[in-house]
């Protein structure tokens, strides 16, 4: 799935599902009496993961839209060339290796935020979906400020106790917040503002967005849909 330096195979988790909206990422608390990364299943959105076309109109308004194709582009005179880097990360139980030019050839959505238990019900719900932005050759690199082991102990936790469960995209431990600053990504009260860069197959960074709010960023990819 990925094409990072790893001393050895990646194992296949499978998808679990999980809401979104809710934690301080999405600007909102969790209600009382639930645990941070926990759902029901009849929370969990199918209607992407079930098909390769686009959700009807009658699909839940809390479903992401995904379109017939990746519409984003740069506004003209915005486009800006991605930084080159090679950077250490977590992936499930692996430490692998992610140079800039493994993105090249796909889409990649890089996710800046402070801390994974601070956002932990906007990253279980990214996992949810990636099967569905796998195929329009997109994929998810998270980076927050929590050191590697930290990333490690979170991904091994289960998602009904506010953890990762193995989410299937790369985390990378940024407490130095050397990677953000090469990005040009804001610092909030010493952490990471929360951003999602977009980075194009040519590798170009043709969107900021100042939240990773996962209705945001799938509406920046594929835009709008006013029937939702």
């Amino acid at each position: 799935m990925y094409q990072y330096k790893t001393s050895k195979s990646l194992p296949v988790i499978p998808k679990g599902g999980h809401s979104h909206g809710q934690g301080p990422c999405c600007g909102q608390t969790p209600k009382s009496g639930t645990t941070s990364g926990t759902s029901s299943a009849r929370d969990t959105p199918t209607t992407t993961r079930a098909t390769t076309k686009p959700p009807t109109p009658s699909a839940t308004r809390q479903a992401p839209y995904f379109g017939t194709s990746i519409i984003l582009r740069a506004e003209e005179g915005q486009e800006e060339e991605m930084p080159d880097f090679e950077v250490d990360a977590v992936f499930h139980s692996d430490k692998i290796r992610i140079p800039a030019a493994s993105l090249l050839g796909r889409w990649t959505i890089i996710l800046f935020y402070p801390q994974n238990y601070a956002c932990s019900d906007t990253l279980v719900a990214y996992d949810t979906y990636l099967t569905a932005l796998e195929r329009y050759n997109c994929h998810i690199i998270g980076a927050s400020n929590d050191m590697s082991l930290s990333h490690y102990s979170w991904n091994a936790r289960s998602k009904e106790s506010g953890g990762g469960g193995n989410v299937n995209f790369p985390l990378i431990g940024d407490n130095k917040r050397l990677f953000a600053n090469l990005f040009g990504v804001e610092e909030e009260n010493g952490k990471n503002a929360l951003t999602s860069i977009f980075i194009s197959p040519e590798g170009k960074i043709v969107k900021r967005l100042k939240t990773i709010e996962m209705t945001q960023v799938f509406s920046a990819l594929f835009g709008d849909r006013q029937d939702l």
